[in-house]
């Protein structure tokens, strides 16, 4: 119980750096999961209160993720000297001429994560462009997102977060490629950390 709330305390800790939705299913069928290799390495963000979160992208180690799937590590240095963390599986995926990237949190470290099974806590999705040493990274709004739901132009069901989509991926991709500008408005930059 214990290991559940720290993933679903992992979980909140994106979703702040990210306000966003979550989905049932990713935004692209696992079939076309690739590893931007773009995005492999480390990022920082300094955020509104000066707490410090790092995005550490790299491959998972040994066979705990499928080919294509890239293993992210949030850590978090926030207020009182605070430490927290958090592990997921992403993949990208290409819409047209942008890129999104699909997390989702690892429910149980040290275990293979198995993408025919649904994943406990859902996916998170967000957009990207990688220029140089910089990523801009968009959450999708989570009131338009409620809005579409509502208007039952997307299925997902509501709840005092948001919603939670619950379409099909194609049907998904197809909604997201339709509504892009709508969906993804609050850009976030992180800077790549070079060692030199």
């Amino acid at each position: 119980m214990k290991r559940v709330r720290l993933r679903l305390a992992g979980l909140a800790a994106l979703c702040l750096l990210f306000p966003s939705c979550m989905s049932k299913q990713p935004l692209s069928d696992f079939s076309q999961a690739v590893v931007d290799e773009q995005l492999l390495g480390t990022w920082v963000l300094v955020d509104d209160k000066k707490d410090v979160n790092y995005f550490h992208i790299g491959r998972p180690p040994g066979n705990q993720a499928p080919k294509g799937f890239a293993q992210v590590v949030t850590v978090r240095f926030g207020d009182r000297q605070a430490l927290s963390s958090a592990d997921a599986v992403s993949f990208s995926a290409i819409i047209g001429d942008c890129r999104y990237l699909n997390l989702s949190l690892i429910a149980d470290k040290g275990h293979r994560f198995d993408p025919m099974k649904p994943s406990p806590l859902g996916w998170l999705f967000l957009k990207y462009q990688i220029d140089g040493d910089r990523a801009m990274i968009w959450a999708a709004d989570p009131r338009f997102v409620k809005r579409e739901v509502k208007a039952g132009k997307i299925g997902g069901t509501v709840n005092w977060g948001g919603a939670t989509l619950t379409d099909s991926s194609e049907n998904l991709a197809r909604w997201v490629a339709a509504n892009d500008s709508k969906i993804f408005v609050e850009q976030t930059i992180l800077k790549r950390v070079v060692v030199k």
